[in-house]
């Protein structure tokens, strides 16, 4: 058939239909013959690559990388902003995913796993996890580790049918590396935990955190140690200012303070104690009991203080003006410092 007119209406006869079949039959069995060259080809062209690849990754800068060096780069992928997660998205976990020698290294340095976040409601349901956890902390050795802790009400874990074991289990082993904390942060501590820490020290630790309930503040020992810098204080309960006035925390050593739901008659109390504050961040409550009068020599000598704040977006309906102005004037800085 004329090629001009397969882009017409024409109707071709029954013997052009027949030679048109044949023509059919005869280009598919050359376009199976091309397709089968075309996979061969293919075939051998990955098997080559591969080759090359193979060869590439040899000579690759990354596996002629000092130890020492791919340790460094390890640690600088370590979050900054909060202590690392038990994800393998995220380093230290991803690293061991590479390849079995990064695994290796990153097995080995200890720095790698020198901070770590708890969550309970993440851990509790798997024993697996639990002893993750433990792991963890072994391979930190002896370094100072960062530790945050969020904690779940009893009636959560218990309500999933998880042993009271499991809770105790984990709680000890956090317990155990106390001596080693160097920051340590939690979101509401079990009563297993305060019961834990009632007899340990932490040398080391330079800051500490809290966010909600404390059991037995008072009993907390960890806290009495030189080291302890900085401290915020975000306690919930009905009784918040009794818990922040028992703690056994050398205040005179601190020298970065936050405070929420404070009074400012036990705010006084507070900074009298604090001589070397450098920075405090405060958010105050009513007060009707704060009723000193003027006369009254309760005053706070802070020469080193450099940040006095509350929170602009603090209601002012929850502060007397004349309550404020008495703070400020009971609070001695030195003039470079305000």
């Amino acid at each position: 058939m004329e090629s001009v007119r397969l882009t017409t209406n024409y109707i071709p006869s029954d013997e052009e239909i027949k030679d048109i079949r044949l023509d059919i039959i005869s280009r598919s069995e050359e376009l199976a013959r091309l397709d089968e060259h075309i996979r061969k080809l293919s075939a051998e062209r990955d098997e080559i690559q591969a080759y090359i690849d193979s060869r590439k990754a040899l000579i690759s800068h990354p596996r002629r990388l000092p130890a020492d060096i791919v340790q460094e780069i390890f640690i600088a992928c370590l979050p900054t902003t909060r202590n690392a997660v038990m994800s393998t998205k995220e380093a230290p976990l991803l690293l061991c995913r590479i390849c079995s020698a990064w695994r290796t290294i990153a097995l080995s340095v200890p720095r790698l796993w020198a901070s770590l976040h708890v969550p309970f409601d993440f851990v509790l349901p798997k024993e697996s996890r639990i002893s993750a956890v433990a792991e963890w902390l072994q391979r930190s050795a002896a370094c100072p580790i960062s530790i945050s802790v969020c904690d779940v009400s009893p009636w959560n874990w218990e309500i999933q049918g998880l042993p009271p074991t499991c809770k105790k289990i984990l709680t000890k082993a956090l317990c155990a590396v106390a001596d080693r904390w160097l920051h340590a942060k939690f979101d509401m501590m079990s009563v297993e935990m305060a019961d834990e820490l009632t007899d340990i020290t932490s040398p080391l630790l330079e800051s500490v955190e809290f966010n909600g309930l404390i059991p037995t503040p008072n009993q907390l020992k960890f806290f009495q140690v030189p080291s302890v810098r900085t401290v915020a204080l975000r306690l919930g309960g009905s009784e918040p200012l009794n818990a922040v006035l028992t703690m056994p925390l050398m205040w005179n050593q601190l020298q970065h303070l936050t405070i929420t739901g404070i009074s400012f008659s036990h705010l006084i109390i507070i900074l009298g104690q604090c001589l070397q504050l450098i920075s405090i961040n405060v958010t105050p409550i009513i007060d009707d009991a704060f009723a000193l009068a003027p006369s009254d020599p309760t005053e706070s000598n802070l020469p080193s203080l450099a940040s006095f704040t509350i929170p602009s977006g603090f209601s002012s309906r929850s502060v007397a003006p004349r309550s404020l102005n008495d703070l400020i004037s009971r609070v001695h800085a030195t003039a470079a410092a305000l």
